[in-house]
């Protein structure tokens, strides 16, 4: 039995910690948190975003102390890459998004499974659509508690939080043991 963490690792991205025991279709223990990010201004004065190292690590840590006592946590993480007409810095800021999540989770000593996008939602969704709407609609039937974090009051769809619950999700039954 173990605490399964599954990472988004973009700015718009999430953590969601599904304790162990917990059956589809409850809400019991999961735990839904934003990646946590910092309004800010460049050199030329536009609004901007960047990651907030400090509180990634407050909120991971704060996870795993939500564990169950004398249970194993596993954080499973997003394996991202640079995708075909995405901006070189768009591509720069979702990976240095990752590698500060997986120094933060090696800092903290947290055991980490690596998953692609492709891979997870092969498995999880298996012949169903892989559109952004798809895997909201997926996440919501599958949780169905979990259904109001997983868009906005006016209905914009946060893909990041189903990425993330669907990240654990797939870990629950897919991730290898840890050593």
């Amino acid at each position: 039995m173990r605490t399964i963490i599954g990472i988004d690792p973009g700015q718009e991205g999430a953590l969601v910690m599904i304790p162990p025991g917990v059956p589809e279709g409850s809400h019991l223990g999961i735990v839904v948190r934003d990646t946590p990010v910092l309004a800010t201004k460049n050199a030329a004065g536009k609004a901007r975003t960047i990651y907030d190292e400090v509180q990634m690590a407050s909120e991971l840590r704060d996870l795993v102390s939500r564990a169950p006592v004398r249970t194993e946590v596993l954080v499973v993480i997003e394996q991202v890459h640079s995708m075909p007409k995405q901006g070189v810095a768009s591509s720069f800021t979702f990976g240095m998004g990752y590698g500060i999540w997986l120094g933060i989770i090696a800092a903290l000593g947290i055991p980490s499974h690596r998953v692609t996008p492709q891979r997870w939602k092969k498995e999880v969704l298996a012949d169903g659509p892989k559109t952004d709407q798809a895997v909201v609609a997926f996440a919501a039937r599958l949780y169905p508690s979990v259904r109001p974090d997983l868009q906005t009051p006016r209905g914009r769809l946060l893909l990041g939080r189903a990425d993330a619950l669907l990240i654990a999700h797939w870990g629950r039954s897919h991730a290898p043991p840890t050593a």
